[in-house]
C-alpha cells in the first residue's frame, strides 16, 4: 500500500524521534517525556522543552536572582541519578554555583554530542526514496490515463 506524503513524514519524524530519545540522559524523564512530533501537510517537527539545548552546550550562569524553582529540579535530578547525600541544601548549593558560572560543559565551550553528533542522514535519504517513488507513481499514473483519455 503506498503511503501519502504525511504518512512519509509521520514514519520518518518517529523514527527520528525514538532513535533521538535514547540519546538523552538518564534523568528525572521529563526531558524524554518532554520530546514529540508535530507533522502537518508538508512539514514534520521534532518538539522538546525549551532549554533541551542545554543538553548540548550546559547551563550559562543566569543573569537574575530571581527563584525560578532550579534548586528543587536539581534536587530531584540528583536524587533520579543516584548522587549519594542528596538533600536541599546541596542541590541550593549546586544551584548556586551552576547560576553564578555556569556548568563545566558551558564553562569550556565544548559541545556534549547528544544533539550535534546525532546523525539523521539515513532517515533522510529513506525519506527521499519514498517520496521520489510516490511522485514517481503519481506521474506515470497521470501519463496513463493522458495516453487513454487522448485514444
Amino acid at each position: 500500500m503506498a503511503q501519502n506524503e504525511q504518512q512519509i513524514l509521520q514514519t520518518t519524524i518517529e523514527k527520528i524521534a525514538s532513535e533521538f530519545k535514547k540519546r538523552i540522559p538518564k534523568g528525572t524523564g521529563e526531558t524524554l517525556r518532554s520530546i514529540e512530533t508535530k507533522v502537518t501537510e508538508n512539514t514534520a517537527q521534532l518538539l522538546g522543552r525549551d532549554f533541551i539545548g542545554s543538553l548540548e552546550t550546559g547551563r550559562g550562569p543566569r543573569t537574575t536572582n530571581s527563584d525560578t524553582g532550579f534548586a528543587e529540579r536539581l534536587l530531584e535530578w540528583m536524587r533520579a541519578v543516584g548522587i549519594p547525600g542528596a538533600n536541599e541544601q546541596k542541590a541550593k548549593q549546586l544551584a548556586y554555583w551552576i547560576n553564578k558560572v555556569g556548568t563545566l560543559a558551558h564553562k569550556k565551550g565544548r559541545k556534549t554530542g547528544v544533539i550535534s553528533d546525532f546523525n539523521i542522514d539515513q532517515h533522510i535519504r529513506r525519506m527521499k526514496d519514498q517520496l521520489e517513488i510516490r511522485y514517481s507513481d503519481i506521474i506515470v499514473n497521470r501519463i496513463k490515463l493522458d495516453n487513454k483519455n487522448a485514444k
